[in-house]
C-alpha cells in the first residue's frame, strides 16, 4: 500500500470515529441512566415489601431497611425505612416524570457534568420537593428527541410535573413558562408560602443564548 493510500485510509477511519463518537457516548449514557433508574425502582420495590412485612409482623419501623441484594446499592441507616441515597456510586434524590413529553429521568444531586449527563440536577443544595420554597432543577437540551429536557418547550400551563422520592410522590401543576437571559437568577427566588418547582434548560434548542423556565406549584402529595 502506498503511503498516500495509507494516509487516505487513516483519514477515513478518523472521520468515521469522529462521526460515531457522539452516538457511542449517548448510548453509553443511556445505558448508565437505565441502570440507575432500574436499580432505584428495584430498591423501591424491595423497600415496599420490607415495609409491608414490618406492618404485618409488628417490627419496629424505626429500624433501617436491610441492604438490597444488589451490592452496588448502598442503604444508609436512618430514623425510618428509606431508599438508598446512592445508586451505583451516584447520589440519587428520586425520579422526575412528565408524562406529556414521555420524560422519566433520575434526579441527581448538584449540577456537575456527570449529573447533567445522566439525569436532571438539583440547582440549590438543601431544597426538597413538596416543601415551601422553590425546588429548582436543571437539565440539558439538544440531545436526542426524547432525552432529558429536549421537549420541555412542548409543555403548557396546567400540565403536570411529578417528583417521586423515597418518602412521597409530589405533583405540580405548571403555572408559568418564560424565556430569560442566563444571568436572570431571580427564577431561583422563593415565593412566600408557596411550594414551587422550577425547571431550567437552554433556549433555543441548538444555540443556547437564553434559558427556558417552567414553573409549577404543588398540587398534591
Amino acid at each position: 500500500m502506498s503511503s498516500r493510500r495509507a494516509v487516505a485510509v487513516l483519514l477515513a477511519i478518523g472521520a468515521i470515529v469522529l462521526i460515531a463518537y457522539p452516538w457511542i457516548e449517548r448510548e453509553q449514557q443511556r445505558r448508565q441512566q437505565a441502570q440507575i433508574l432500574g436499580a432505584w425502582e428495584q430498591a423501591q420495590a424491595e423497600l415496599q415489601a420490607t415495609q409491608a412485612a414490618a406492618v404485618r409482623t409488628g417490627l419496629d419501623r424505626t429500624r433501617p431497611a436491610p441492604e438490597p441484594a444488589d451490592s452496588t446499592i448502598v442503604a444508609e441507616p436512618g430514623d425510618r425505612f428509606e431508599l438508598p441515597s446512592h445508586v451505583k456510586g451516584i447520589e440519587v434524590k428520586g425520579v422526575l416524570r412528565i408524562d406529556k413529553i414521555d420524560l422519566k429521568e433520575p434526579l441527581l444531586e448538584g449540577t456537575s457534568k456527570m449529573a447533567l449527563k445522566l439525569g436532571i440536577g438539583t440547582v440549590v443544595s438543601g431544597r426538597k420537593p413538596g416543601e415551601i420554597g422553590n425546588y429548582a432543577l436543571a437539565g440539558h437540551r439538544s440531545w436526542t428527541y426524547d432525552h432529558q429536557f429536549n421537549r420541555l418547550d412542548e409543555l403548557d400551563i396546567g400540565d403536570e410535573i411529578v417528583v417521586q422520592t423515597a418518602a412521597d410522590t409530589f405533583t405540580y401543576a405548571i403555572h408559568a413558562i418564560s424565556i430569560v437571559t442566563p444571568d436572570e437568577v431571580s427564577v431561583l427566588d422563593e415565593q412566600n408560602g408557596k411550594a414551587e418547582i422550577t425547571l431550567i434548560t437552554c433556549e433555543p434548542l441548538y444555540k443556547a443564548t437564553h434559558r427556558l423556565i417552567v414553573k409549577g406549584e404543588l398540587k398534591s402529595t
